[in-house]
């Protein structure tokens, strides 16, 4: 079957004291997210206007907030494994792990059953041009043999989310790139919802709806950025956050069992992704990789990977995150999944 991209058109006039108070006509373009169902909106009157909503980038801020905060830093090297937590040895053996220059260990004021953190690589701070892929994978598979760990000692531990804050904007409280493991026996909210989605998807319609959607959007070319190492690479044609991309893994649906190709290959689009936001101005991002029930027979949907860009770090910066987002569960597209598309095509090879 075809997805069905639904857009609403509306127009709206009046008279603009930015114009001289003259008759001026506007287009809304409302897009419905073809799974889930929220809606994003896009103005034609804020074309050109990204700057009011993202301040500039300030690499001197920056900069001094990371030699500011390095001294104290828990996630450096000279300290993490001195004044981290550990887990029980028969829940994780030796009670954290390492994998290359990324360290795991629990978090010390946890928000699920399992939460696990990890010190993504020995650098304080980390333009977005700065994630290499190496890095990028060394800090997939540290929270994936967390996951593989603590599921085979606890099997009724099914459910696991891989996260991202990077900088304050995205809501992280350290500076030092972390990533941050959610687990325990049962979804969460989002995991949830695409799990009832994608099974009423598969009912009506037959079939994996993530699938179905690699092959639309390939198919239109509009959207579709890359393919390789079993990793398709898209722009959601309604995004649910600032300049969203997403990354399916379709074939696989268990955290536990992702092959070594796929995480090489997430590494890099990764890598890729975040040296874009950076080319576009961008400084800070969040980053979810999602599944289903580990050992699932029938898992809904496959892992997928989802990464937003958010505010750039200012002194008196202002959080895209506000009603819109909050309240009325609506995104506002700044920059069209098509153009983001476009770009990310043109500097995927560089």
């Amino acid at each position: 079957m075809s997805i069905p991209f639904e857009t609403v058109h509306e127009e709206l006039s009046f008279h603009s004291p930015l114009e001289g108070m003259k008759l001026v006509h506007q287009r809304i373009e409302r897009r419905r997210d073809p799974l889930l169902g929220h809606w994003a909106v896009a103005s034609s009157g804020l074309a050109g206007k990204g700057a009011f909503f993202f301040h500039a980038r300030d690499m001197e801020l920056m900069e001094r907030l990371a030699s500011e905060s390095r001294a104290s830093c828990l996630f450096c090297p000279e300290k993490v494994e001195a004044v981290t937590p550990r887990y029980p040895e028969e829940l994780l053996p030796g009670g954290c792990l390492r994998e290359g220059e990324c360290f795991l260990f629990p978090n010390l004021f946890p928000i699920a059953p399992l939460h696990a953190v990890v010190a993504w690589g020995a650098q304080h701070f980390r333009q977005l041009d700065d994630f290499p892929p190496a890095l990028v994978r060394d800090g997939i598979s540290a929270a994936l043999r967390f996951v593989r760990s603590v599921h085979g000692a606890q099997p009724q531990s099914r459910f696991f989310t891989v996260n991202t804050n990077y900088l304050s904007p995205a809501g992280a409280s350290m500076i030092h790139p972390h990533l941050q493991l959610l687990g325990g026996r049962d979804p969460c909210t989002a995991v949830q919802c695409l799990r009832q989605a994608c099974q009423r998807h598969r009912a009506q319609h037959g079939g994996d709806y993530f699938e179905q959607l690699v092959e639309e959007e390939a198919r239109l070319g509009q959207r579709y950025v890359a393919g390789e190492g079993g990793v398709h690479w898209l722009t959601p044609f309604a995004p649910s956050g600032s300049n969203e991309v997403l990354a399916v893994l379709p074939g696989q649906h268990d955290l536990c069992a992702i092959d070594e190709q796929a995480v090489v290959a997430l590494a890099h689009g990764v890598s890729r992704v975040l040296a874009h936001y950076w080319r576009c101005g961008f400084s800070t991002f969040n980053m979810t990789l999602f599944a289903d029930a580990c050992g699932s027979e029938e898992a809904a949907f496959p892992v997928h990977l989802r990464l937003i860009c958010r505010q750039n770090v200012s002194p008196d910066y202002r959080t895209d995150d506000y009603f819109m987002q909050k309240l009325l569960g609506e995104e506002l597209m700044l920059t069209t999944p098509e153009e983001l598309a476009e770009g990310l095509r043109q500097g995927w090879e560089g």
